[in-house]
């Protein structure tokens, strides 16, 4: 948000002009496109936090509570939404895991964990099924952050740079600065 990174113009050049935030807009509207694209860039490089800021993302993502965590602790989200846990969207044998030769063995308990949560929910035990699901199986979870905690705080971590790759795709003036 907003859909259209050049939106963000009017907000970002309201501060530098003495007109109102509708005026400004009119006038943006009158530009051509590489002026607008210049001039996002030029604020993006003067001041990235009045444009960071002002931008936020959300995205829906199926990975496992690790991953989540990780995320936490590396963008501070603003908003999380989990669904309910299930095994029923897999997982993934950490390579840790693999190179010591418990493959086997990781691949057994979470085969465990189904049969198990299964078994809760044909007994009509939904709300306890959860408790079998494994932290490496995958979860549904949604997250929304702004642009200034992936651009400035967000670390190198591969899901870090998987949702910049991502953002890139629908903002790239503010992705490039």
């Amino acid at each position: 948000n907003p859909k259209n990174e050049l939106d963000l113009l009017a907000d970002c050049l309201y501060q530098y002009s003495n007109m109102a935030r509708g005026e400004i807009a009119a006038q943006i509207d009158n530009w051509s496109y590489e002026q607008k694209a210049t001039a996002l860039k030029a604020v993006c490089s003067s001041n990235p936090r009045s444009v960071l800021h002002k931008v936020s993302y959300r995205f829906d993502v199926l990975d496992s509570l690790a991953k989540l965590k990780s995320l936490v602790l590396d963008l501070t989200p603003v908003e999380i939404q989990i669904q309910p846990p299930t095994p029923r969207y897999g997982y993934q044998v950490p390579d840790t895991v693999e190179t010591a030769g418990l493959d086997e063995l990781s691949i057994e308990c979470f085969d465990l964990s189904l049969e198990l949560f299964s078994d809760l929910q044909a007994a009509g035990l939904d709300e306890l099924a959860g408790y079998a699901v494994l932290t490496g199986h995958r979860q549904r979870w949604q997250f929304s952050t702004n642009g200034e905690s992936i651009f400035r705080r967000g670390t190198g971590s591969e899901t870090v740079k998987h949702i910049k790759e991502q953002i890139a795709e629908v903002h790239p003036l503010i992705s490039s600065s």
